[in-house]
């Protein structure tokens, strides 16, 4: 059964050399995707993250989004994302209301 964590790694084996994301000037593999989120992954690992825990992203629409929400995927945690039109007051509830235990990866 394929989970969220391997959609980009799949995409990545029929794919590897193919444009995945452009962004800007800049544009993107499928395969520097999937490695840069598995690079991501390990990170997350080694930050204490656990398998089911929710992680939440916070950032604007750019290729390191991309990047996150796979490798946080990958390492088989929950992505919570959230939306930076937010207020802070907005903010602040959901981060308490989801127990954040760190603080947010930035990109």
């Amino acid at each position: 059964m394929i989970g969220p964590g391997d959609i980009l790694p799949n995409a990545a084996k029929k794919f590897a050399d193919k444009i995945a994301l452009v962004c800007g000037s800049e544009s993107f593999t499928f395969g520097e995707l999937n490695r840069m989120s598995d690079s991501l992954a390990c990170e997350i690992a080694k930050l204490g993250v656990q398998p089911g825990e929710a992680v939440s992203l916070f950032s604007q629409n750019r290729w390191e989004w991309l990047v996150t929400y796979h490798g946080i995927l990958k390492a088989g945690a929950v992505v919570n994302p959230i939306n930076v039109m937010l207020t802070q007051d907005e903010l602040a509830f959901i981060l308490v209301d989801r127990r954040a235990k760190r603080t947010p990866l930035a990109g």
